[in-house]
């Protein structure tokens, strides 16, 4: 066997035998940003219109923000960068959200 795939293999035994590592509790993320991830999207499956007030109060100033004008219609998204990495979208009237990404 060559040596390269033996070692491959034992390192698939120990992981399997060992386990990948600590395993993170499901109520509390282990960063700051899967706290506040966890935070908004608690807030999101409660009601989910909520308004850009309440999501800048919850995830804070996004880093960037794009804006859509239609027949009858304005879309605005914001998104936030890592380690975020979420991107949420609003509608009008009334600037409610649509969609999380």
């Amino acid at each position: 066997m060559i040596p390269t795939k033996l070692a491959f293999l034992t390192a698939v035994l120990l992981i399997l035998d060992h386990g990948a590592g600590p395993k993170a509790q499901a109520d509390q993320p282990a960063d700051p940003a899967g706290a506040l991830r966890h935070k908004f999207l608690s807030a999101f499956h409660k009601r989910a219109s909520l308004t850009q007030a309440e999501v800048l109060g919850l995830l804070g100033k996004p880093q960037r923000k794009t804006r859509q004008i239609l027949y009858k219609r304005y879309l605005e998204q914001w998104i936030y960068e890592p380690p975020l990495r979420m991107c949420v979208k609003f509608a009008w009237p009334g600037f409610r959200v649509l969609s999380v990404h």
